[in-house]
């Protein structure tokens, strides 16, 4: 059984049982791996932009003896032909044989391991593939409120939300669902409005940490006579959305 790092154990957990899943960026395609070894989903499409990681990761899906429920496919962003792939793989594990999309069942997409811009454009990009999904499990690792903002205008409404502390780093986790989402406040965008609601004690320790930075950047710049350049108002702009934050504990 394959034994992820406490992130991506994270994202499978909020992966919704019993889906088709297409993990984007798969790396090693450890995710993908799991999700089928622990019976969560049926199959998976594990694509990557990178031909070298695939090698690995079809390696390791071969030694795990699943090559006919995870297929590796080489792509940027959600693939072009992701309907037939997931097709393909509905007949070939107990599905109707004619292939029809329409009969596979709502399929999640799984997203980790990129800054929140990327996340944003493989999402905008997608198009009617998007089609195709009724849960995004997603975790930027900067500018998350870009993936906040975009979802409602890509009809879907954040569901749940983790904040998860690896190594040092905080990474936070969004478990989106087909709908249409309540307008989110600048803190609920930088900060997440399931986090903050729920009163997340990682995201607390995360947000006094980002205290800390902003209130000694400020203080630099102010030393050095910068307190009308925009990076002064940018860092000061989020530390008064940080205390907002913060007041909500």
């Amino acid at each position: 059984m394959i034994r992820l790092s406490r992130r991506l154990a994270c994202a499978l957990d909020l992966v919704p049982a019993g889906r088709p899943v297409l993990d984007v960026g798969c790396d090693h395609a450890f995710t993908s791996i799991a999700l089928v070894e622990s019976g969560k989903c049926p199959f998976c499409v594990a694509s990557d932009v990178r031909p070298g990681p695939l090698l690995a990761a079809e390696k390791n899906i071969r030694e795990a003896s699943l090559e006919g429920k995870i297929k590796t496919v080489l792509a940027d962003g959600i693939p072009e032909n992701i309907g037939e792939i997931m097709s393909g793989l509905f007949a070939g594990n107990g599905g109707r044989k004619d292939g029809a999309s329409d009969s596979i069942p709502g399929a999640a997409c799984v997203i980790t391991g990129m800054g929140g811009m990327l996340i944003r454009r493989i999402l905008e990009d997608a198009g009617e593939r998007l089609d195709l999904f009724d849960a995004l499990v997603l975790s930027p690792q900067s500018e998350p409120d870009k993936v906040r903002r975009c979802l409602s205008g890509l009809h879907f409404k954040i569901a749940s939300e983790r904040m998860v502390k690896e190594d040092g780093k905080y990474y936070p986790m969004i478990l989106c669902a087909r709908g249409e989402g309540e307008p989110i406040s600048a803190k609920e965008a930088l900060y997440g409005p399931v986090l903050l609601r729920e009163r997340d004690p990682v995201l607390h320790e995360y947000l006094l940490k980002q205290r800390g930075a902003l209130s000694v950047i400020r203080e630099e710049l102010l030393r050095h006579g910068k307190d009308g350049s925009t990076r002064y108002a940018e860092v000061s702009g989020l530390l008064e959305v940080t205390d907002e934050a913060l007041s909500d504990y």
